[in-house]
């Protein structure tokens, strides 16, 4: 082991005395209002639904339908031919 050296130690980045006391509490200029009284509501009643009815599920019928043999296009071109 190295023989301590004979230079002061470094100076500490802080003092060594203790912190001075923190400053005292605002107060305030009016008095405070009391905390609002909280309500306990009543329990709630649980109001029980009648048993629902199953119903069979539908049936949906597709019916297919020709198409008409002209389009509305040739509909009008032929009223405009029969009636010029």
């Amino acid at each position: 082991m190295d023989p301590p050296p004979d230079d002061p130690p470094p100076a500490l980045p802080w003092p060594l005395e203790p912190w001075p006391p923190p400053a005292p509490a605002p107060t305030l200029s009016r008095p405070l209002e009391p905390p609002p009284t909280v309500v306990e509501e009543p329990p709630r009643t649980v109001v029980e639904e009648p048993p629902r009815t199953v119903l069979p599920p539908r049936t949906v019928v597709r019916v297919e339908v020709l198409p008409p043999t002209t389009t509305p296009g040739r509909r009008l071109w032929m009223m405009t031919e029969e009636g010029s």
